[in-house]
């Protein structure tokens, strides 16, 4: 019998795969999003101060705008919403809000780790980001595109017979 090796993952391993994305991806990105909806109301978890939570989250002695926290909040709560309502039956715009997703969180993962790498770590939050958030934003890619891939449509397989010309 012969070795050959799929380019496609195996169905369970899939499955498994899609299990966690399907519970994980949605809970991080809502978890986080809450987050920066707690900072726009004026939380400083998990630090003290602002001016430490803006060190480790912007690497600037205070927050940012609580506008823009609450631009990122409900966005990362939309996303694990598109996430987590993805199915096969799932229509083309939201297959398409998946996978800008995934690419998003893919950019913005691999661009700051690249940007670290030519930049270095000078302070707090590239260190921080380059340790978490931004292999974070990776993983959460991953699992985004775990999800496409296994609420894929599935199309019949052609046969032989189907593969065949059909006289007129």
């Amino acid at each position: 019998m012969p070795n050959t090796v799929s380019s496609q993952p195996s169905s369970d391993a899939l499955q498994r795969a899609d299990r966690a994305a399907r519970l994980a991806v949605p809970a991080v990105l809502g978890a986080i999003g809450a987050l920066h909806l707690s900072w726009a109301a004026g939380s400083t978890w998990p630090k003290s101060t602002a001016a430490e939570l803006g060190e480790v989250v912007i690497s600037s002695g205070s927050l940012p705008p609580a506008g823009a926290c609450i631009v990122v909040g409900v966005g990362l709560i939309g996303a694990a919403g598109v996430v987590a309502a993805l199915r096969p039956s799932s229509s083309r715009r939201l297959r398409a809000a998946g996978g800008v997703l995934g690419g998003v969180l893919a950019a913005r993962g691999v661009g700051f780790e690249a940007m670290h790498l030519v930049a270095g770590l000078p302070d707090t939050f590239s260190r921080l980001d380059a340790a978490y958030y931004s292999p974070l934003c990776i993983g959460l890619a991953a699992g985004v595109g775990v999800r496409l891939l296994a609420t894929r449509r599935r199309t019949p397989a052609l046969t032989a017979v189907d593969a065949r010309p059909h006289a007129a």
